[in-house]
């Protein structure tokens, strides 16, 4: 690829979490780790699940109950001498370290590393927060944004002796059932250690075939002997959307030339056919304009045996063009 190509990433134009606001996903980590009966497998493993949402697979999930997480301490003093006294090595300055509820530590496969603290404190949120500000804002920390309202707190700081640590402190009031209406403050640390060299990624394996919906108003542009890796549709008054990206064994070049000849065939338009940097993007629409989309063909990112196809199709309602 040279300097001023645009490359084709499906992956991060796809990458789409059907999932709640970091709020609500906090205070859901905090029961599932603090709750759900006497058996404490329960909670691990339901934020165990709800941590994998959206990783891949081969990223690794470690949910501790009244722990600190496994390599916490290695991550934050990564190059120290070995024999450092403790007292010198680099530590995250909690609130109170014994009201700890549980941990969780995720390491992706490119080796960074993030790890999640979860306390709950018998004091107000006030309090808390004013006291973080504090903390989190002296050596080996500084504080580099915050915000605060009456619903919820956050902070962000970072090391001030590792450009590779940063971490975000959510201080958030919470009342749980049965606690007589008490309410307690619960603060979830989040720190995220980036390796000296992200670890290269593993040799791409094809994945099965993704379903393409039954409403999907254009089969024939799922070209003959092409594999949907990634499938993302949606419905609203503005009428209908659908992107997929499908990869193939043929060129780039060829994918294209089979586009152009299929959408001749079916009467459908095509408005501009453009090189942008070595891929081609084309784009069309029917007669009337109630489907139109774009088609981007390159060389796939992640293994370069494979053309990735980029199709981008909008249904519009008769009337709203």
């Amino acid at each position: 690829m040279t300097a001023g190509a645009t490359k084709c990433r499906p992956r991060r134009l796809l990458r789409r979490r059907f999932a709640a606001s970091l709020g609500a996903l906090v205070l859901l980590l905090a029961a599932a780790c603090g709750g759900g009966g006497d058996d404490v497998a329960t909670p691990g493993v339901l934020a165990d699940r709800i941590l994998r949402l959206g990783e891949d697979i081969e990223t690794i999930v470690d949910v501790r109950i009244g722990e600190v997480p496994v390599g916490l301490s290695e991550a934050l003093n990564a190059g120290t001498a070995p024999g450092t006294p403790d007292e010198d090595l680099i530590t995250l300055h909690v609130y109170r370290p014994e009201d700890l509820v549980g941990s969780f530590r995720i390491v992706r496969e490119n080796g960074v590393q993030s790890f999640w603290l979860v306390y709950d404190h018998a004091e107000d949120a006030v309090t808390v927060e004013a006291v973080l500000l504090q903390r989190l804002d002296q050596t080996p920390w500084q504080i580099v944004a915050g915000q605060s309202t009456g619903a919820e707190s956050g902070l962000r700081f970072q090391s001030t002796v590792s450009g590779d640590i940063d971490g975000t402190a959510i201080v958030h009031p919470v009342r749980f059932a049965g606690d007589e209406g008490g309410v307690l403050t619960s603060v979830v640390y989040i720190i995220e250690v980036q390796p000296a060299e992200l670890a290269e990624p593993s040799k791409f394996v094809l994945p099965a075939p993704r379903p393409i919906p039954d409403a999907f108003p254009a089969q024939f542009l799922l070209l003959d002997g092409t594999i949907p890796i990634t499938v993302f549709w949606g419905s609203s008054a503005a009428g209908k959307t659908y992107q997929l990206v499908l990869l193939s064994r043929e060129s780039a070049f060829d994918i294209a030339e089979q586009y152009r000849n299929v959408l001749a065939s079916q009467g459908w338009e095509l408005v501009s056919d453009r090189a942008i940097g070595f891929a081609t993007q084309l784009d069309f629409q029917t007669d009337g304009g109630t489907l139109r989309g774009t088609i981007t063909t390159d060389t796939f990112d992640q293994d370069d045996d494979y053309a990735s196809i980029l199709l981008d199709l909008q249904v519009v309602p008769a009337g709203t063009n």
